[in-house]
């Protein structure tokens, strides 16, 4: 049984379609054209994560990058050797004992204030997820077996008071990783 009449959905109707045809500009924004163009800190970023292997078998480097994703912790979501992609994941803890006493302060508060002896028992997440998408490409106008390799590491962090996502720009996190990978394209080529 619906609460709307005939009469009344077709008025709906009308005033769907009448937004669907509202002139664009009314709709978004405009495009920012240096929205796209690249910047002195993106192309530090691109330099931190793409490494250049040469004398690797596309195949090889993808065998190679996931070992070493999966030593890391992380669970293969998708692999896909004709794009040259890897995507994977892993959740790990992220406690902040400072926000969590902060939290319970303020909720011991609250139950003095209005004089409900009851805490409320509402379970406080404290952990992150960190996601790897990696691309191999081959080097323009080199052999076959010349490809970047390129990694970068996301960070989605859960805490009671502040919840932040972005991209993991540390410059240890990529040496670690490329290091990590050069040392299991030789075990794969020596079969060690």
């Amino acid at each position: 049984m619906s609460c709307l009449n005939d009469g009344s959905r077709r008025l709906t109707a009308a005033l769907l379609l009448a937004t669907l045809c509202l002139p664009a500009p009314a709709l978004c924004t405009p495009f920012d054209p240096g929205y796209l163009s690249s910047n002195a800190e993106t192309e530090r970023d691109r330099a931190r994560e793409t490494h250049r292997f040469d004398g690797v078998p596309e195949k090889q480097l993808l065998a190679a990058s996931v070992s070493v994703l999966q030593d890391l912790g992380f669970t293969i979501n998708r692999s896909d050797e004709p794009l040259g992609l890897i995507l994977g994941v892993k959740n790990r803890e992220a406690k902040a004992t400072d926000q969590k006493i902060a939290m319970m302060t303020l909720m011991l508060l609250t139950a003095i204030a209005t004089e409900n002896p009851n805490l409320p028992n509402t379970p406080m997440r404290e952990d992150q997820t960190i996601s790897v998408m990696l691309t191999i490409r081959p080097v323009p106008g080199k052999g076959p077996d010349s490809h970047y390799v390129r990694v970068t590491f996301h960070r989605l962090l859960r805490q009671p008071m502040r919840t932040e996502a972005g991209i993991l720009r540390q410059a240890a996190l990529y040496r670690d990783f490329d290091e990590l990978l050069s040392k299991a394209i030789f075990l794969e080529e020596h079969k060690l």
